[in-house]
């Protein structure tokens, strides 16, 4: 005879635990592993520049921020110096979550004037202290590689679209150089873009996919619950098998 129970009822219980205890477990097991597994979730966010302004190699002095046009020229000149211009957009990415993977992201510029079809590149600039009121000719931090994107910019009045991928990879704020390629130099073109004082500013439009990651901590603790639940279940029948003790 037992003390509290017979024998057969804490076999019958301890059973009846056992057969409870292991789907709890792997119960537990699944859904922290589905809390641990990131779900990818595409989005988009466009963004206007937190600066924007052009610099002229004629005025290498003069600021030209605030305007609202973005000059992009080469005049070739046989008897004086050639005279440039080229636009600087900077972007800040913050609105971006942190973690997420960039998949694309576009540069997107609406033309005022173009005198002729013209290739203009894209140039990553790595230098993001400029700024907008302040940038010249004389100050304006250089580029760094080749066009990440070269675009023949047509018609007035159009959106004009850079792959700019790569530089958006790079950093939480990027700047962006936009100059004439260098086999339409001869033909002395000349662009302009509306700037952020307008109604169609430019746009740098983000794809991306967010980590997911919001449930990793939990699906950690539900994992960690594991080993917890079964000392409970080892503690509780050492407990039972104690109290059945003649």
């Amino acid at each position: 005879m037992l003390n509290s129970i017979s024998f057969h009822d804490f076999y019958t219980k301890n059973k009846e635990a056992e057969e409870i205890k292991k789907p709890l477990i792997f119960a537990v097991f699944i859904l922290g592993i589905l809390l641990l597994t990131p779900s990818a979730k595409a989005e988009t966010k466009t963004l206007e520049p937190i600066a924007d302004s052009f610099i002229n190699s004629e005025k290498s002095t003069s600021n030209f921020g605030g305007q609202d046009v973005l000059r992009v020229t080469y005049q070739n000149r046989t008897f004086f110096d050639d005279i440039e211009r080229r636009a600087y957009l900077k972007f800040n990415l913050s609105e971006v979550p942190s973690g997420s993977t960039i998949n694309s992201a576009t540069l997107r510029l609406h033309t005022v004037v173009v005198t002729e079809t013209t290739k203009i590149g894209a140039f990553y600039c790595p230098d993001n202290t400029w700024e907008e009121l302040e940038i010249t000719w004389a100050n304006a931090p250089d580029t760094s590689g080749d066009a990440v994107d070269t675009v023949s910019v047509a018609e007035p009045g159009e959106w004009h679209e850079w792959d700019v991928t790569s530089i958006a990879k790079k950093d939480t704020t990027i700047s962006i150089v936009l100059q004439i390629d260098e086999s339409e130099q001869s033909k002395s073109p000349w662009v302009s873009f509306r700037t952020k004082e307008t109604n169609r500013e430019p746009q740098l439009v983000v794809d991306y996919t967010s980590d997911g990651g919001g449930g990793r901590c939990l699906g950690t603790i539900m994992i960690a619950l594991i080993p917890l639940i079964v000392a409970f279940s080892w503690f509780g029948k050492q407990k039972l098998a104690i109290r059945s003790m003649p």
